[in-house]
């Protein structure tokens, strides 16, 4: 989801705190035809905004201790944002800045209104990329929209950005990867170390993706310098598959396309994300695999005999292979994945129904239809539902973000959490075939 972050600016300090302003702290994320505008007001005079005419509200300028913002969903296409002085618009009054842009359907932007070094108010049409990062890391995106002179940034003591202008429409930006965890911000007057402006400690989840704004003013006398925190993005979707090909997207996970309503030679069995989380594979229990988004294809099984059918599948890391289970436990390797193990000589309580892949690809769960769970490679053992009585039958599982959780499906759509995952367990509507599988972007 993303959220709005409030980091109170204050002098040479940042203090984690909350919105000052009435908004909305969440949003749904947009449809395929739509676009979402998050409108931040930054500038220090009170605003009118108007979208394609309309009249979206009054917005007082920015002070230390908060400002407004305000997000809505638009269709994608070509829109025209204008700001006039409060309480005017197009028939009372002149723009006091005015922008065009054309937004992308299923897109994030920030809209910001600041004034830039010339003291100018502006109006910035700014995508948010949430381009997934590298397991077990996060994002941060740092601009700087304060009326001062430019500014260097530090993250955890390393310089990430020189001389950043006060205008958060400039090519120079902070946008880097870091470890999810904790993490230090700094904010320094340009090319002077030692003149510390503002600083923060902020937690950072796997995936995460985060905005930062330098706020504030240098002024005549002491600086009123700080950080705002303005909006984070955190995946929090699945997907699930059923057996004639349907897939039903989740949360923040995207519907990317499906094989419902097409005639199939075996059904489906599994359903695998991508590492970039704009993907997944649905994989049939006679070997086939089926590609949609960002997924690739690596070979499939579809034209060989089994002993036994294919129930499951997981991507490695770098999204360049994956893996097929069987229901006798037997692992099949394509692209990339290695090969660690398998249950195909043991004798087996339930059959194998799916499998999950650790974060650094060296190692795999594999889950039974009775929830018995079994590690190879790297793979730690969390937990299992074996011997617990289920609603339905176990049917596939996903490992969670940071590799220390997984979260197993049954057939009617209930989520069972072992380690840190954690997907709600609560079954979907009413479904047109049984659940086969689950996979989290």
């Amino acid at each position: 989801m993303r959220r709005g972050r409030g980091l109170g600016a204050v002098a040479g300090t940042l203090v984690l705190g909350t919105f000052g302003m009435a908004g909305p702290t969440s949003a749904a994320r947009p449809a395929a035809t739509e676009a979402s505008v998050f409108f931040v007001q930054m500038a220090p005079q009170d605003l009118e905004l108007y979208v394609d005419g309309a009249d979206i509200g009054g917005f007082p300028g920015r002070t230390q201790a908060n400002f407004q913002f305000f997000e809505t969903l638009v269709p994608a296409g070509t829109h025209n944002f204008q700001v006039f002085p409060a309480g005017t618009g197009p028939t009372s009054g002149t723009p006091v800045a005015t922008t065009t842009a054309t937004l992308g359907p299923g897109s994030d932007y920030t809209l910001v209104s600041y004034l830039d070094p010339s003291g100018t108010p502006q109006l910035g049409v700014l995508p948010f990329d949430t381009e997934a990062t590298a397991a077990g890391s996060a994002r941060l995106v740092i601009r700087n929209t304060a009326d001062s002179s430019p500014v260097d940034v530090y993250v955890n003591g390393t310089k990430v950005a020189s001389g950043l202008p006060d205008d958060p429409s400039a090519p120079v930006t902070a946008d880097i990867a870091v470890p999810a965890g904790t993490t230090a911000v700094q904010v320094t007057a340009g090319g002077d170390p030692t003149t510390v402006l503002a600083t923060q400690t902020l937690p950072l989840a796997p995936a995460e993706v985060a905005d930062l704004e330098v706020t504030g003013a240098a002024g005549s006398g002491a600086p009123s310098i700080g950080i705002q925190g303005l909006y984070e993005y955190l995946p929090t979707g699945y997907w699930e598959a059923t057996r004639d090909g349907g897939v039903y997207a989740e949360g923040t996970a995207p519907f990317l396309g499906s094989l419902g309503g097409r005639r199939l030679v075996s059904p489906v069995v599994g359903v695998t994300a991508t590492p970039s989380g704009r993907g997944y594979w649905l994989a049939a229990s006679d070997g086939g695999v089926f590609t949609f988004g960002d997924a690739g294809f690596f070979g499939s099984l579809g034209s060989i005999h089994l002993a036994a059918p294919i129930v499951g599948m997981a991507a490695s890391p770098d999204g360049a292979g994956y893996w097929l289970v069987a229901s006798d436990g037997g692992v099949f390797t394509f692209g990339d994945a290695g090969f660690f193990g398998s249950a195909g000589a043991e004798h087996l309580a339930a059959p194998v129904s799916g499998m999950a892949a650790t974060l650094d690809g060296g190692g795999y769960w594999l889950v039974a239809r009775d929830g018995g769970v079994f590690a190879y490679g790297d793979a730690d053992w969390l937990g299992s539902a074996g011997g617990l009585p289920l609603a339905a039958p176990v049917v596939g599982m996903s490992a969670s973000d940071d590799g220390h959780g997984y979260h197993l499906v049954g057939a009617d759509g209930g989520v069972l959490d072992y380690g840190n995952g954690s997907f709600g367990g609560v079954p979907g509507p009413a479904l047109t075939a049984p659940v086969v599988g689950v996979a989290a972007p």
